[in-house]
């Protein structure tokens, strides 16, 4: 798993109580990256600025918004480092419903116990 989508996964099964691990924060930030890096990928390029830019976005977005989940911070970084936008959004994608998934297998079992 890549950094981002293995820091997520471990707020997902065990710091689930954490206000940056509910489901919808990364979700909602996972989409928010995904976005504004195909945008940014596709009207400006790969360039040291545009990665600032979007960084700057991420961070702007988890932090004046409900979602807070800092990792995404880190997936737009992953995403520039990986430079297949392909790749990275279909990885995202994918990644995103196993994690709510083990968000809410994790939540569950720890009801029955």
């Amino acid at each position: 798993m890549a950094p981002p989508y293995g820091v997520t996964a471990y707020l997902a099964t065990f710091a689930r109580k954490n206000e940056f691990s509910k489901p919808v924060n990364f979700v909602m930030s996972y989409i928010f990256v995904i976005a504004t890096t195909e945008i940014l990928h596709s009207v400006l390029g790969f360039s040291i600025i545009v990665v600032l830019t979007n960084v700057i976005m991420v961070s702007a977005f988890i932090s004046f918004t409900r979602f807070k989940h800092p990792p995404a911070i880190a997936l737009t970084i992953f995403s520039y480092i990986i430079h297949e936008t392909d790749y990275f959004i279909f990885a995202s994608l994918a990644v995103l419903p196993i994690l709510v998934t083990i968000h809410v297998l994790v939540n569950r079992l720890n009801m029955i116990i």
